[in-house]
């Protein structure tokens, strides 16, 4: 195979990936392209937390809920990924993000599903920066206190922030 044959085959397959991560999902499609966690999962308990903090949530029936989870990296002096979560659901969907860390870095939440509903444990910015990107519909809240320590903190989001800051911009295009 060729060089460029090969080029063209892997930018053949990032714009099918592209095209694929840009559809709105239904229930079926999201469950079979993600691994859901029920309540027997050892994250329901931090779930539980965020649904009892936004009162009325969309999730009536908890006994079939099935959540997403999202392990975000550990960011250090820059080294570590952002979090992107760019699939949207027709439907309302729970994500729960496990706890992450940011040291001296600036850390990235992109959460863009306007029908999610975004469940944090808790995030650590430690002389860093933490900013939450989100759909405008989406609904973003952690399962625990918040602590800020000498620094900026927004009230939407909770989690400890040492030095730094935290912030959350809505995208209502």
């Amino acid at each position: 195979m060729s060089w460029h044959s090969l080029i063209y085959a892997v930018l053949v397959s990032l714009l099918c990936i592209s095209v694929v991560y840009a559809e709105t999902l239904n229930q079926q499609q999201y469950s079979n392209r993600f691994s859901l966690h029920d309540r027997s999962s050892r994250y329901w308990p931090d779930v539980e937390a965020c649904l009892k903090q936004w009162g009325d949530p969309p999730f009536k029936d908890l006994k079939s809920l099935k959540v997403r989870v999202i392990k975000p990296d550990v960011k250090v002096l820059g080294v570590g990924s952002n979090v992107v979560d760019d699939v949207k659901t027709i439907y309302p969907q729970l994500v729960y993000i496990r706890p992450a860390v940011s040291v001296m870095s600036k850390t990235t939440y992109k959460l863009m599903n306007p029908n999610g509903w975004y469940c944090f444990k808790s995030k650590v910015n430690v002389l860093g920066e933490s900013i939450i990107k989100a759909a405008c519909n989406a609904h973003i809240i952690t399962s625990k206190g918040a602590a800020t320590v000498l620094g900026k903190g927004e009230k939407e989001h909770k989690g400890t922030t040492v030095l730094g800051e935290s912030s959350i911009e809505r995208d209502c295009k």
